[in-house]
């Protein structure tokens, strides 16, 4: 008899079942409805006990021969441990539940099954001749049927352990002139050293004072050379390092340096400007980028100079002399909070300039051969009229002249007069250089073909639709700046081009194009979208006491041009300025010319510390990639996976001798993140970043569009170099999981990157599994039973960006290990019902 022993008592099975009976024919018979049941009770009692007796409780021959072997699990119930043996194909399972089957003695028709599968039945007629069918079920999770898998499984995660990690060192954008030296600070064993840069002449290196190499110039100041260093890995050591170039007259149009690390390092962001050394004349242009809410600053400038030499951040002087010897200079934040805009410091890139009064720079002559359109306000308020005559007098008079308009006080103004004389001589100008070509648009209310003309050499024709011109209707800025875009948009990339649009007045008509509901928006955005979407840049001209400065102001700024203020007295030789401006001037390079022995030095512990508030980053794993090159429209894209956080991105900006003019994302709108003009239209009184910082909420999810234009003044723009890119660190939760699968062995995994190399790596590392897996552009392939292969798919997904079976490649085969962690016994997600059905 099978005995159960709970709290002392001891219960045989048919006593425990006859128990149920009872109590069950007593509730019955107290049942209002005094009906009397005839379902039998044994098939529910029957799963009731076997799912509460615990294998290790039940008083059974059989099952005390099974414990006796060690085949039972402790834990399970009765019902558990038949289903296990079941599910693994042991006839211990058949035999227990054969055996309980026998000590009930029962006379009824008695069948167990597992799903659809029969386990046992004691019976005397097939159930499928029966005409009364009684079922208790029973939920049985965790337990998988398989002659394949175990009876319980694995899972498996895995995750990406960097073995090594690669930290950037930026040299300004530009340093010069002389021997350079930078400060490297080192945070354990340096393993590899990448170095890129861009310079004038040939140069040694000295790493720490020991001579590493004769190195050659790159082919030019825009486009860097790249140089492995690894070979001098061991000259670094932990805390400060220097490593100095030294050349003839020697100069850096910007460039990086690359340590690779055995170990992994937390990820810091940067509080600290570092100058670099200078032994020869100091000339500095740089930048230095604050991450949060500034709120206080010091620098320390340790220099030896007798010359009189300047510190500009932004467009703001903080320091002005010269040292008599070797001296330090300290600033401190009392100094900088007085002079400087912390406000408007935080999260931007701010200009730097460090260098000599006085000095001479190299010019460059420059005839822009380009495309202009003049866009002239023609509506009605630009008539040529009476101004500030009395009312009544001109009521009577008229005042629709010169003397009529003076007797009454007033001023006569002929506007369109002197606008037609403007564009006349802007014409004159521009075609005064050979390939020049101009176009004209003259706009009220709207835009009629009969103001327009296209782009044109021919004074004469050109003259003559300026002299057609009738001032008349309302003010449809946008529609002017649209009709020109038009007209350039699909001429040449290769050629300069732009718009100079003029207004006495406010905008009062809007454009669908733009959309914004508000006639001065809609002027605004048709610049902006000239500029970004067409890479044409807007000029504006306020003309007159009434004109809307603010907004002129703003499609300037937007379209990256000048404004410029005129009146009818000046306007004909403010064109005739623009025009020169535009296409013919001479600007100076970054550069100094010099003469002589003259010799200046900064020591390379001189730097800008800077304090800011800011909230901590995510925990995750520290990804820092490299973009695409800039493209010929000087447009780069990097791509940023969902449930990934932004720690940092740079533009790379190698501007050479010119600078770094503009930066723009593009987020379902351009948005300018960085724009030199807004701390001055004389570049050569400012610095020039070499690394401009996207702030990271302004980083979307999936593809970001990146656009940097370089220039030699406001007048001047140029494309990107073709080197330019973008470096950036997401921070992501890099892990693979598995569910539960029968095995885990792992796998050795061949893996392909966007580079299109190739790794094999083994997963666990030094398994002893011949399994091949793949990852792989043409073949994704791995054991889906292993709980380790598919914990590493899993990953390699993750890191998979653009999702085309192509990991990215920032991890080469040094550089990525895999790491995963298994649990075995763990139960399965499945489920089926037992059933312990009697019929008749």
């Amino acid at each position: 008899m099978i005995k159960m022993n709970k709290r002392g008592y001891y219960f045989t099975l048919d006593a425990l079942i006859a128990l149920a009976l009872i109590f069950g024919v007593l509730l019955t018979m107290n049942n209002l409805t005094q009906e009397r049941s005839q379902t039998p009770d044994i098939q529910r009692d029957l799963v009731e006990s076997l799912s509460s007796l615990k294998i290790s409780e039940i008083n059974n021959s059989y099952a005390k021969t099974l414990r006796q072997q060690n085949k039972t699990s402790e834990n399970f119930t009765v019902l558990e441990q038949i289903i296990e043996y079941h599910a693994k194909d042991m006839p211990e399972g058949k035999n227990l539940a054969q055996s309980i089957f026998n000590e009930i003695g029962t006379n009824k028709n008695i069948g167990m099954w597992f799903g659809d599968e029969l386990i046992v039945s004691n019976n005397e007629t097939p159930v499928r001749n029966s005409t009364n069918v009684w079922t208790s079920r029973q939920v049985i999770r965790g337990i998988e049927k398989s002659t394949e898998k175990s009876i319980r499984g694995y899972s498996a995660k895995a995750q990406l352990v960097k073995s090594k990690n690669k930290e950037y060192h930026y040299f300004g954008g530009y340093i010069g002139e002389g021997n350079i030296t930078m400060e490297i600070p080192c945070h354990g064993q340096v393993e590899g050293i990448r170095l890129e840069i861009a310079t004038n002449n040939n140069f040694d290196i000295y790493i720490n004072g020991n001579y590493s190499g004769h190195y050659e110039n790159s082919t030019s100041e825009r486009n860097p050379s790249k140089y492995d260093l690894s070979s001098y890995s061991q000259r670094f050591h932990e805390g400060a390092n220097t490593i100095k170039l030294v050349g003839d007259d020697l100069y850096i149009a910007g460039g990086n340096l690359e340590l690779i690390y055995n170990v992994s390092q937390p990820y810091n962001l940067s509080n600290k400007y570092s100058f670099p050394g200078i032994e020869g004349l100091i000339n500095i242009y740089d930048g230095f980028y604050v991450p949060g809410n500034l709120t206080n600053m010091n620098i320390h400038l340790h220099m030896d100079n007798n010359y009189t030499s300047f510190l500009r951040l932004g467009n703001q002087t903080i320091f002005n002399g010269s040292t008599s010897g070797e001296e330090t200079i300290e600033i401190n934040n009392s100094y900088l909070s007085s002079k400087l805009d912390y406000g408007k410091m935080s999260k931007k890139t701010i200009p730097l300039r460090l260098g000599l009064e006085n000095a001479s720079y190299l010019l460059e002559n420059y005839v822009g051969i380009g495309d202009v359109f003049s866009v002239t306000d023609i509506s009605g308020s630009m008539q040529d009229g009476c101004s500030g005559g009395g009312f009544w007098c001109c009521l009577f008079d008229g005042c629709g002249d010169p003397a009529s308009c003076e007797g009454c006080g007033g001023t006569w103004e002929e506007k369109l007069t002197a606008v037609k004389q403007a564009n006349d001589q802007f014409i004159d100008s521009i075609l005064n250089i050979t390939g020049n070509q101009v176009g004209l648009v003259g706009y009220e209310t709207e835009v009629s073909d009969y103001d327009t003309h296209n782009l044109s050499t021919n004074h004469s024709s050109l003259y003559s639709k300026v002299d057609d011109w009738i001032a008349e209707g309302g003010t449809c800025i946008c529609c002017g700046i649209n009709e020109a875009t038009n007209r350039l948009k699909n001429t040449s990339e290769q050629r300069e081009r732009s718009i100079v649009v003029m207004s006495d007045g406010e905008a009062n008509e809007q454009c669908s194009e733009q959309g914004t509901g508000n006639a001065k928006q809609d002027a605004v955005q048709a610049a902006c979208d000239a500029y970004y979407n067409h890479d044409i840049t807007v000029h504006a001209v306020g003309f007159g006491s009434s004109a809307d400065e603010s907004t002129l102001q703003d499609i300037a700024d937007c379209g990256q041009g000048n404004y410029y203020y005129g009146n009818v007295e000046n306007i004909v030789n403010l064109y005739e300025n623009i025009s020169k401006e535009i296409i013919n001037a001479s600007y100076e390079k970054q550069t100094i010319s010099s003469t002589g022995e003259a010799l200046t030095k900064l020591y390379p512990d001189s730097y800008i510390e800077y304090n800011y508030e800011t909230q901590d980053l995510p925990y995750g794993l520290f990804i820092t990639s490299e973009s695409n090159n800039f493209n010929s429209s000087s447009i780069a894209n990097f791509y940023v996976p969902e449930n990934s956080s932004v720690a940092s991105a740079k533009v790379l900006s190698y501007s050479g001798p010119k600078w770094t003019q503009s930066v723009s994302i593009y987020n379902e709108s351009w948005e300018t993140v960085y724009n030199i003009s807004n701390y001055g239209k004389e570049y050569i009184e400012l610095g020039d970043p070499y690394t401009i910082e996207i702030p990271p909420e302004k980083i979307k999810k999936g593809n970001n569009k990146i656009r940097l234009k370089t220039g030699l003044s406001s007048y001047n723009s140029s494309s990107s170099s073709s080197s330019d890119k973008v470096i950036y660190t997401i921070i992501k939760q890099a892990l693979g999981y598995s569910p539960i699968a029968a095995s885990s062995e792992g796998c050795n995994w061949t893996i392909e990157f966007d580079d299109l190399s190739n790794t094999t790596i083994a997963v666990p590392e030094n398994n002893n599994n011949t399994q091949e897996c793949y990852y792989t552009s043409d073949n994704t392939n791995y054991d889906t039973n292993d709980a380790i292969a598919i914990a590493t798919y899993e990953l390699l997904k993750e890191l998979d960006f653009d999702s085309d079976n192509r990991v990215d490649s920032r991890f080469s085969e040094n550089d990525m290990a895999i790491e995963t962690n298994g649990i075995k016994g763990i139960p399965y997600t499945t489920s089926a019902e037992v059933e312990i059905i009697t019929w008749a």
